[in-house]
């Protein structure tokens, strides 16, 4: 299985410094989650990690390889993606847009490996098998969310990069989903690397965190020790309180009003 290194990353967007001096070690087998206040540069990182955007300074590397001398093609059999935008210009089917996820294994002939049963398992797991066969552009948000997940799992890559998996999802499907994501880790030894806004589902689901401020990382490790009052009040400029439920050891996090 494969991990994720950076070392001394720094970002310069329209000449804006968005990631500075970033470093860090994505370990392969666990379920990370990228948490941080609205532009704090996760969305940034995410694409860096994925080769969409070269650094300024520094380097990426996937596994041993570093990822500027890898091809597209190459990196699409190591690395699937699930973008914050889900749009797609065509209005394929949902099962077209999860095979989708096969195109790395294309013949140089001119076929693909479809895997069949591969793709009904991605469908079936994201609970979509009652509408594989609508068009995607007939579908809800968190529907198509969820199609953009089953491609992911049927590319069938070591590195899974979701950004913002469950920005749309309801409750049901947020834990459907975050579940199977770990399950992909645990059980697959996959590296997941995922864009988080919700801080207690972040601490409950993931191994480990990286909390981003102003394009740096201010804390990373285990959930415990990244979530801190302390560490939260300097990232999101907001008192909290933090609490751990007596019976299912799950974290809390509430805001303090300062009004009140």
């Amino acid at each position: 299985m494969t991990s994720i290194k950076v070392e001394n990353v720094s970002v310069h967007i329209d000449n804006i410094l968005i990631l500075k001096n970033i470093s860090a070690n994505f370990t392969k087998s666990k379920f990370i989650g990228i948490v941080g206040p609205n532009g704090s540069g996760k969305t940034t990182l995410l694409r860096v990690l994925n080769g969409h955007i070269t650094p300024t300074e520094g380097n990426v590397y996937v596994g041993s390889d570093p990822i500027a001398r890898l091809s597209a093609h190459q990196i699409s059999k190591k690395i699937a993606v699930v973008p914050q935008n889900t749009m797609v210009s065509f209005d394929f089917t949902v099962r077209e847009i999860v095979e989708m996820g096969r195109y790395p294994y294309n013949s140089r002939f001119g076929g693909f490996d479809s895997h069949s049963d591969l793709v009904t398992w991605a469908i079936k797991q994201t609970d979509l098998s009652a509408l594989s066969e609508r068009t995607i552009n007939s579908l809800s948000g968190g529907e198509k969310a969820r199609v953009f997940i089953a491609r992911t799992l049927a590319q069938e890559t070591p590195v899974l990069l979701l950004d913002e998996p469950i920005a749309s999802l309801d409750f049901r499907h947020t834990s459907r989903i975050l579940n199977l994501i770990k399950d992909q880790v645990d059980n697959f030894g996959k590296t997941a690397i995922v864009v988080l806004h919700d801080l207690e589902l972040a601490a409950n689901f993931c191994d480990q965190l990286l909390l981003l401020s102003e394009g740096e990382i201010l804390s990373m490790g285990a959930p415990e020790s990244v979530l801190t009052r302390r560490n939260i009040q300097d990232a999101f400029h907001t008192d909290v309180s933090i609490e751990t439920h007596p019976l299912t050891g799950l974290l809390t996090i509430n805001v303090i009003d300062p009004t009140r």
